[in-house]
């Protein structure tokens, strides 16, 4: 059975690995990107565990992770409010088409609901295609495009 959670310490290094997997993906569309840092993992466990200032949710099934969704508030000067950014959504090749997204998804929009978000924010690169249905399913609609990048904005 497919659980979703948040990411546990002991995950880090296996979460770095999807992260790798990740910018590989990305860098079809974005070839600029930089190789991430060899010690992601310590990074992470600082971002997660001691500053608590980033959200990462797992999709876990027998002990493997599958994909992940990270996020954080951020409060808008000009609202005077919070809202969250989706900083990534990844599913790991093997698994796309099981469903996983929505998932995950959810569990993001949930945690925003949950920290009194009044939106949603993220972005994802212009020539990504496959995401703008899918996104455009939440009802975050087609997005701002932005040089390299389509910002979404989904209220909650």
């Amino acid at each position: 059975m497919i659980e979703i959670h948040e990411v546990r310490r002991a995950q880090l290094g296996e979460l770095a690995e999807l992260c790798r997997a990740h910018a590989e993906y990305d860098r079809r569309f974005e070839p600029a990107i930089d190789p991430l840092p060899a010690d992601l993992a310590e990074r992470l466990d600082r971002l997660l565990f001691t500053e608590k200032s980033l959200l990462c949710l797992v999709a876990e099934e027998d002990g493997e992770l599958l994909g992940y969704v990270s996020g954080f508030a951020a409060p808008s000067t000009w609202r005077g409010d919070t809202y969250y950014t989706m900083d990534c959504l990844y599913i790991a090749e093997s698994r796309r088409g099981a469903r996983l997204g929505p998932r995950l998804m959810d569990a993001m929009r949930a945690a925003a609901e949950s920290a009194h978000a009044g939106r949603l924010r993220w972005q994802t690169p212009l020539h990504n295609g496959q995401s703008k249905g899918f996104y455009a399913h939440y009802g975050a609609g087609n997005g701002l495009g932005h040089a390299d990048k389509r910002t979404y904005v989904l209220p909650l």
